[in-house]
């Protein structure tokens, strides 16, 4: 943490197997309560979508019941996740 800033593992970021996309939630139609209240692990991450847009990594919206922030990160690779745990802050 050089820089004082808490960020996530690339782990955090990888594709796991049979998953058409990293699951994520659009900051714009939901709250950080919202977002991290649907996880276990009642944490999260921000990552802003240009990061992945500008690595030609297509951000969906895949709105599921009970969240309509819903969306996937398409086409990560291990090179990216770790790209994009170097941008993303822990919450």
């Amino acid at each position: 943490m050089p820089d004082g800033v808490r960020r996530p593992t690339s782990a955090a970021f990888k594709m796991r197997s049979g998953e058409d996309g990293l699951s994520v939630d659009i900051m714009a139609l939901t709250t950080l309560e919202q977002a991290i209240a649907t996880r276990s692990t009642h944490t999260g991450a921000l990552l802003a979508a240009k990061v992945p847009l500008d690595n030609q990594c297509p951000c969906v919206h895949d709105p599921v019941a009970g969240n309509p922030a819903h969306a996937l990160i398409r086409n990560v690779t291990p090179a990216l996740a770790k790209l994009f745990a170097v941008n993303a802050r822990l919450l």
